[in-house]
């Protein structure tokens, strides 16, 4: 099953005459009935979000990208702001907001851009646009079959829409914005594009927010619930965004017997087993492959990797973490060669090889003697379209699936693209991997950049993945790169984050 964000559109709509009366009839009878189970009065809290969005440019990859309009759903927090998806308003360049039945549009900011758990809040520095509204407050989890309200701007008309719906399903879940695996709820209530950012109501308040559907499927909806919105919440308490913590490790399930005799477990001893450590992570150099997790802050780890939580329903174990903050330390109970240990853990966030999103920014990029190079992300990947995953090069992917960071390899640098000149002759391998500079490997293109820029004579030689070799005189380089980046109309010779 594929998931997608829900693309937000508009759509115009006819009707005829002679039916408006007893549709508008149907219709606010269904909204007082939707009304009573929200118990809100949603005019008054749900807003419209228009956003001018200019995502990255990857062929130029120093150019900016084109625009284009995102319409999505939003609700009125306290302290005048409005709660939202990140992915709606990720590289928007203007944002205007506008309330149910009111013409008038207002002039919206990003304040915190939460990338990983897809939550974004606004800031209206116009008063008036807060008159007559009524902020909402969150709410708790909801359960199992819980009756809920959703609250938007869909495709299908201009004015806000209810749907009603029951919470069929809760379990942690890949966010797609981010990739990040977070407590998720399913309901059966109708979200669609437009509806991304729309809060979710229960007893008059928020219990989640709209952001995802499943491709292929009918009535299946996926909700940001109320705990992922308080760590949001709770996380820029500070007024700065840090993201979710991570332990930042890899395992299995030790359902097997004989896997669990092998580490030396013994009745009633459960939990799930360490395979790897991330570099850099919360867990390097405190946790070991082999190491097999039984607890975390007291709670019980199952040989399913699950955890007993919201009123004895099973959740994976990541939950206990993602549900605490970056600087935060949680107590780790393991099994290490058959002895068990307790270990405090202060928590990081999560070390990506290859980011998989780009938080807003612009891309990276360096120019020297006409060769473009950048850092492999997911937002390069995804210059191939839609169908990335099966057209982007396979070296590409493979570090994008499978790569993990090591102290040797923090990032991954690839030639993107070659400005030709006599200088670059035959140096076309473009989408390949540069593992190395003068002999020594690149953990990432910052380092590169400095050495470039210490090497003024002699040979810049750079080795490829794919056993290819791309030697500069660095003299040469150094001289004609200016003349070759005004030739092809470019301002400078590297982004702005490598200034």
């Amino acid at each position: 099953m594929s998931l997608q964000r829900i693309k937000p559109t508009k759509v115009h709509v006819s009707c005829l005459l002679l039916a408006i009366v007893p549709v508008w009839f149907l219709i606010n009878q269904a909204s007082a009935a939707v009304d009573k189970t929200a118990k809100i009065d949603p005019g008054k809290s749900v807003v419209k979000i228009e956003v001018i969005q200019q995502p990255p440019s990857y062929y130029p990859i120093w150019h900016s990208g084109r625009t284009r309009q995102q319409v999505g759903s939003g609700v009125i927090i306290k302290d005048q702001r409005i709660l939202t998806n990140a992915h709606i308003i990720n590289h928007g360049r203007f944002i205007q907001v506008s309330k149910h039945n009111d013409p008038t549009k207002y002039e919206a900011t990003i304040e915190y851009n939460g990338y990983e758990s897809d939550l974004a809040v606004l800031k209206v520095a116009d008063s008036e646009f807060f008159k007559n509204t009524k902020p909402l407050s969150l709410g708790s989890m909801p359960r199992m079959r819980d009756k809920v309200v959703v609250f938007g701007f869909p495709t299908g008309g201009y004015k806000l829409s209810a749907t009603e719906g029951d919470i069929t399903r809760i379990e942690m879940q890949s966010y797609q914005h981010s990739e990040r695996f977070l407590l998720s709820a399913q309901t059966d209530a109708a979200i669609n594009p437009g509806n991304s950012g729309g809060p979710v109501v229960k007893n008059g308040k928020i219990v989640g927010v709209t952001f995802q559907t499943a491709r292929h499927l009918e009535n299946t909806g996926y909700i940001i619930p109320a705990p992922v919105i308080q760590q949001f919440f709770n996380d820029i308490a500070d007024a700065n965004y840090h993201g979710v913590p991570y332990l930042d490790v890899t395992g299995q399930k030790m359902e097997n017997r004989q896997l669990r005799a092998h580490a030396k477990m013994k009745p009633p001893q459960t939990g799930a087993l360490i395979n790897q450590v991330t570099y850099g992570g919360s867990a390097w150099n405190i946790l070991q492959p082999g190491d097999v997790l039984l607890k975390i802050d007291g709670v019980a780890i199952a040989n399913d990797a699950s955890i007993e939580y919201f009123d004895k329903e099973r959740l994976n174990l990541t939950y206990l973490v993602t549900q605490r903050q970056i600087g935060d330390s949680v107590a780790v109970e393991i099994l290490r060669a058959g002895r068990p240990l307790t270990i405090e853990i202060p928590l990081k966030g999560r070390q990506d090889l290859v980011p998989v999103t780009d938080k807003g920014t612009l891309p990276t990029y360096y120019i020297i003697g006409g060769l473009v190079f950048t850092k492999l992300t997911k937002g390069f990947l995804r210059s191939w379209g839609e169908d990335w995953k099966n057209k982007a090069p396979v070296l590409l992917l493979n570090h994008y699936l499978y790569g993990q960071i090591t102290e040797e390899r923090q990032e991954v640098v690839i030639l993107a693209d070659v400005l030709d000149d006599d200088l670059n002759i035959g140096y076309a391998f473009v989408n390949d991997v540069i593992e190395s500079l003068n002999g020594k490997k690149l953990a990432h293109l910052k380092e590169m950049v400095e050495m470039v820029e210490a090497t003024k004579s002699g040979n810049l030689i750079f080795k490829t993945a794919k056993h290819k070799s791309i030697i500069l005189d660095a003299q040469r380089a150094h001289k004609n790169s200016p003349a070759i980046l005004k030739k092809y109309g470019i301002n400078q010779n590297r982004s702005e984050d490598l200034l």
